[in-house]
């Protein structure tokens, strides 16, 4: 008898013990359901209010940058700013609204798009031409371009027009981060020169171009670096290849056949010059 109501005890126990388990486990899944709605919530906050706004601007902002340096070196800077100044083709002004965008949505940013944006709209340049306001606008782009593309998989968003967009503005970023990564300073400048024919090389060398940024963004030791450096010059190989009859620039200037740096390259130049 006595054993019988132990086993009854028994049974109780584990009836009452599998029930408060049962609901410990619907209420952690419960949670973790509540909180995946919650995180895919924000992100599409994140896409709607500080991405989507920005994308297109980014594409407008390098075509305005290039038809700046276009015009500059065909006209003059005085021509340009009198006639381009006021104009909606001003990447001054382009750019001026993808930060005034970015700034009033800094709760969606991530702390390194925040760090970029005080340091751009606090920072002066130091560049008298320039040339570190667009490195560092570029850069600022290339970041954005790169959360964005990270949302848009996470949400399952896709579409082919702004695919395209999306890829021809990360095709020129990516490139001049790469340049960058292998000391052609001098080459980024050049680069929004030929925008147009950048843009268009991103079925082919997208893909490639961001996986040797990565290499180079790791933590790597003296052997992984020239390794990636070595395969960027491959590439950059390739890519003039592909260029085809538009190549020379590319060639001369950013692939060239010695093999230097462009800032020892230059310097290689101007003492050819010097003794000739």
């Amino acid at each position: 008898m006595n054993n019988f109501f132990e086993q009854v005890d028994l049974k109780t126990i584990i009836t009452i013990f599998a029930g408060f388990g049962a609901a410990s486990t619907a209420q952690i899944i419960s949670h973790l359901f509540s909180r995946k709605r919650e995180d895919i919530k924000y992100q599409k906050e994140c896409l709607q209010n500080l991405y989507s706004p920005v994308i297109f601007k980014i594409h407008s902002y390098l075509f305005g940058e290039f038809k700046k340096t276009s015009t500059i070196e065909k006209q003059n800077i005085e021509f340009y700013n009198e006639k381009y100044k006021e104009h909606s083709d001003n990447p001054e002004r382009i750019f001026a609204i993808i930060l005034e965008t970015v700034g009033s949505n800094l709760q969606y940013a991530k702390p390194e798009i925040i760090m970029d944006y005080h340091d751009l709209v606090y920072a002066q340049p130091r560049s008298k031409y320039g040339k570190e306001r667009i490195a560092k606008k570029v850069a600022f782009c290339n970041k954005l371009l790169l959360d964005y593309v990270q949302l848009c998989k996470k949400l399952k968003v896709n579409s082919v027009k702004i695919n395209m967009n999306i890829e021809e503005s990360l095709i020129f970023t990516q490139l001049y981060q790469l340049l960058g990564n292998t000391g052609h300073f001098y080459s980024q400048d050049l680069l929004i020169q030929r925008f147009l024919d950048i843009k268009n090389l991103r079925h082919f060398y997208l893909k490639k171009i961001m996986k040797l940024n990565l290499k180079f963004k790791k933590k790597h030791t003296i052997e992984s670096f020239y390794s990636a450096t070595n395969k960027s010059e491959e590439l950059y190989k390739q890519i003039g290849q592909r260029l085809g009859k538009e190549a020379d620039w590319w060639f001369s200037h950013i692939s060239n056949p010695h093999g230097f740096l462009d800032d020892m390259y230059l310097e290689k130049s101007e003492d050819t010059q010097k003794v000739n």
